[in-house]
């Protein structure tokens, strides 16, 4: 009795073992699976007959005959028909219970293959709250990679994380195996076609992205889920999914903004447009400078671009739009181009005539600092009343142009960098944006190698370690590296960094809790309230109806000012010592301190000095208040504005805080908070 009791319980857990590795890897690993469960099969039904012939015919037959007798017997029966007979080993019977487990895999294969196409529309007919993505390219596989690593994370668990559905028509796209061992659904079909978008329910998705490397194919299907979710396909949903639109010509987005602008009375369009290299800069400018900026009044930030392609352009903008720190002053810039760019320099200084001064400096590298002050070549007659008479801010970054094919391969080039870091409170950056990933790591290698050996000297204290010698300002070296990773790892040291990965910037946290155009929203929000109410208080009227005008229905230069100052929030909040967290990576909210005047008026400076740099790289100018002809009396600097102005950029900082403090997502803390918060 107890020896049959025993054998139960073996048999118990050997099902119970088979039925977990069916179960956890079957669909990873199919063939495998099979394989290994069929061979638990043959080896437990060889052994055990060969035990039981020994048992039953002891001496009968030798020790091969036995064996050959136990695999013939073994294979005939099977698969080919077995019963039970008595006096069996405990190793026949779990041999049964194993290629139970393999025909049941192998009845499972058969019918997934036949009826794979029924079963997945079936399936994807069920799905709701998911994400899928329309195009397996670098960034859809980084952001499908993203997603699973966020699932396998921690206890293991979704935890909130969706399931993901791929719509990818190249069947031999490289990346198709990898995503399918992350257990991601992939649907071959076109991305742009609305039937297949309705038959894997993206209008119940939660996100939906358009990542197939053409803009026109991402910006037509886009639209096309738009116009069905409009049109009631989706309203049956407690929410509509947020579709976003990956553009490789960043221009485009106004076309996506023009369609949010005409759809907006109704709530229409939930198209969000983005592009990799705005997002890189945007990061560069946002948040990896943010240790090398000035922090002092006397100090100047010097920043040299190397290559002056379409990347080199977009950061030479971006710098030059929200480069704007504690210092109050103007950033240096240096653009080192080659005898190729002539044309895109040309062309650029065309599109941004107020980007750098129309006289150009003597020497690009070493401008008159004199130009340096936001109140250069402004004239006001009556301090603190500017007249149309009068004359205002001409441009917007101290700097110039210069052309060195070599650079930065050359002793000129690194001459010109050493002098710039033996300048006394002059702080270069250096940003190196040739024309490919290996170039550009290689460069970026070589000049660091440069620097160090003549900027750099052994550490005292450890003699393994370099530091700066004194005197000298620090330089670090930032390359453009967006397809490469793995030669990112190889050079990143702390003042050698790379930028432009689109798994760094285009992840799924970052794509889909991205500040900038809901705290855009919310500043020209509180804006346009503040105004309307201080309008009718003046008239006498009622104030608790007053509502702002949706986003997209503003002016496009108004939503561009919002925008840029939105952009620019990370910069102010490093000002007052703070940063942003998300919520999910801290254990209590943060203690925000209260903000000092003197910090209040630095970053209201700040932001006074982004506005100028905004205004005059989109064309306005000094003059009587004109919206038509882009003139605004205020573009001065701060100490000749009217009296009442500077008060609107000192508001601003309350409606950030405010914003971030109420965010549901994200929180402030700050800048010296615990080391495992995770930094938005």
């Amino acid at each position: 009795m107890a020896n049959a009791l025993s054998h139960q319980t073996v048999l118990i857990l050997w099902g119970v073992f088979l039925a977990l590795v069916v179960y956890r890897y079957s669909r990873k690993f199919p063939a495998w699976t099979l394989l290994v469960t069929a061979l638990f099969a043959i080896l437990l039904r060889v052994t055990g007959f060969f035990l039981y012939e020994l048992e039953m015919q002891p001496g009968e037959l030798g020790y091969v005959g036995l064996f050959t007798n136990a695999l013939f017997k073994s294979i005939q029966l099977l698969f080919m028909g077995d019963t039970p007979a008595p006096n069996e080993n405990i190793l026949i019977q779990m041999s049964r219970l194993s290629a139970l487990a393999t025909v049941f895999m192998l009845t499972y294969e058969a019918i997934r293959r036949l009826f794979a196409d029924s079963i997945q529309r079936v399936m994807l007919q069920l799905n709701k709250q998911h994400v899928v993505i329309c195009g397996l390219g670098q960034i859809g596989y980084h952001l499908v990679c993203d997603l699973r690593s966020e699932t396998e994370g921690g206890t293991g668990k979704l935890s909130g994380i969706p399931k993901v559905v791929v719509v990818e028509p190249d069947r031999e796209n490289p990346y198709l195996n990898a995503v399918r061992d992350l257990g991601v659904t992939v649907v071959h079909a076109d991305a742009i076609n609305i039937q297949t978008l309705k038959g894997i329910n993206a209008h119940k998705a939660r996100d939906v992205f358009f990542l197939t490397g053409k803009d026109e194919v991402n910006i037509e299907g886009a639209c096309k889920l738009d116009d069905n979710i409009v049109d009631g396909l989706g309203w049956e949903n407690d929410s509509t999914p947020d579709l976003y639109v990956h553009l490789r010509h960043a221009d485009l987005g106004g076309v996506v903004e023009n369609r949010r602008s005409l759809s907006s009375a109704d709530g229409r369009s939930h198209i969000k447009a983005f592009n990799v290299i705005d997002r890189s800069v945007r990061d560069v400018v946002g948040n990896l400078v943010l240790p090398w900026r000035p922090r002092t009044t006397s100090q100047i930030a010097h920043f040299v671009i190397v290559g002056f392609g379409e990347v080199g352009q977009r950061l030479a903008l971006r710098l030059a739009e929200l480069a704007h720190f504690e210092n109050g002053k103007r950033s240096r810039m240096t653009i080192v181009h080659g005898s190729h760019e002539h044309e895109s320099v040309r062309r650029f200084r065309q599109i941004y005539p107020r980007m750098m001064p129309s006289d150009g400096p003597a020497d690009a590298w070493m401008p008159e600092a004199a130009r340096d002050d936001w109140s250069f070549g402004v004239s006001v007659a009556d301090r603190g009343n500017p007249q149309p008479g009068d004359c205002g801010v001409a441009f917007v970054v101290n700097g110039g142009w210069t052309e060195m094919d070599a650079a930065p391969d050359s002793d000129e080039f690194v001459e010109r960098i050493v002098n710039l870091a033996g300048t006394p409170d002059l702080l270069p950056v250096v940003f190196i944006c040739r024309e490919s990933d290996e170039l550009n790591c290689s460069l970026a290698h070589k000049l660091r190698t440069e620097l160090d050996q003549r900027l750099k000297e052994k550490d005292g204290s450890d003699g393994d370690l370099l530091r700066y010698r004194d005197g000298l300002s620090p330089v670090p070296i930032f390359s453009y590296v967006p397809r490469r990773p793995m030669l990112t790892r190889l050079v990143d040291s702390p003042d050698l960094i790379s930028f432009g990965a689109s798994d760094v910037v285009c992840t799924y946290k970052e794509l889909t809790r991205d500040l900038q155009r809901p705290l855009a929203e919310a500043l020209a929000a509180d804006f346009h309230r503040e105004y309307e109410k201080r309008q009718a208080i003046a008239a006498g009227e009622p104030t608790h109806h007053i509502e702002a005008p949706t986003f997209s229905t503003l002016p496009a230069w108004e939503r561009q000012s919002n925008l840029s100052a939105a952009a620019h929030l990370n910069i102010k909040l490093a000002a007052l010592d703070m940063k942003l967290v998300y919520r999910d990576h801290m254990s209590t909210p943060a203690d925000i301190a209260k903000i000092s005047s003197e910090q209040r008026e630095h970053v209201a400076r700040m932001e006074h000095s982004r506005w100028l740099a905004e205004r005059l790289l989109n064309g306005w100018t000094f003059g009587e208040r004109d919206n038509a002809r882009k003139r605004r009396l205020s573009i001065v600097d701060w100490d000749s504005l009217k009296s009442d102005e500077p008060a609107k950029d000192s508001d601003q900082i309350d409606r950030i805080i405010d914003f971030c403090s109420q965010h549901p997502v994200i929180a402030l803390t700050r800048a010296d908070g615990e080391p495992d918060q995770k930094e938005c």
